[in-house]
């Protein structure tokens, strides 16, 4: 697919890796943010097929998964979200229907069946796990410089203290990090937004 559009520029990458290209290859070692793994392991999610061929070809390459403790908590929160929605709605995760037992019930089995697909991943994976203790004092700078969120501040600084230049993430907040500092691969879908937020971000920190 050309790289144009309109006649125009050719669109710059900005650092960010697109899993629906021919170009990329499995990396030696990538940050994984809890996005990711959510697409992987659920179906019904729009970029499925892509997360399920990287995260299998990164297996057959040994790269090195690396991941902050915090994606299992995080992991386990959207799964019961996942739930939740597709029993009662948008919405729901939030309001009274978390607390229904019907509802709850869904969850937890939902929950069992794909905490044993992650676990099934990590055991025919080569993995290094970060504590959140280990990254925590990065957090509040990460914040202040770039605007992320707590729980995204904790996977940039995992990325930075084991020296990875590269996260997988569905999450444009990774975008403000400048691509010198991190690179992102990502399902097409999120690829236009992505380098869309990165251009914008470093339009803003340059003014």
């Amino acid at each position: 697919m050309s790289s144009r559009r309109g006649g125009g520029r050719p669109r710059l990458p900005r650092g960010v890796i697109d899993l629906g290209s021919d170009a990329w290859t499995p990396p030696d070692a990538v940050v994984l943010d809890t996005s990711a793994v959510v697409e992987f392991l659920l179906p019904s999610q729009r970029a499925h097929e892509h997360w399920r061929l990287f995260f299998t070809t990164c297996a057959e390459h040994s790269t090195s998964l690396i991941f902050n403790r915090l994606v299992e908590t995080e992991l386990y929160d959207a799964l019961f979200n996942i739930a939740l929605r597709e029993r009662w709605g948008k919405g729901a995760a939030h309001g009274p229907k978390r607390y229904d037992g019907r509802t709850r019930a869904r969850a937890s089995r939902l929950l069992g069946v794909y905490r044993e697909e992650w676990k099934d991943l990590l055991e025919t994976s080569d993995t290094v796990v970060i504590e959140v203790g280990e990254v925590a004092d990065q957090v509040p700078e990460l914040m202040r410089r770039c605007g992320m969120r707590s729980h995204d501040a904790v996977h940039a600084a995992t990325a930075i203290l084991t020296e990875t230049s590269l996260v997988a993430t569905t999450d444009s907040g990774f975008a403000t990090l400048p691509e010198s500092t991190l690179q992102i691969i990502t399902d097409p879908h999120r690829v236009g937004p992505m380098r869309r937020r990165r251009a914008q971000w470093g339009s803003r920190q340059r003014s």
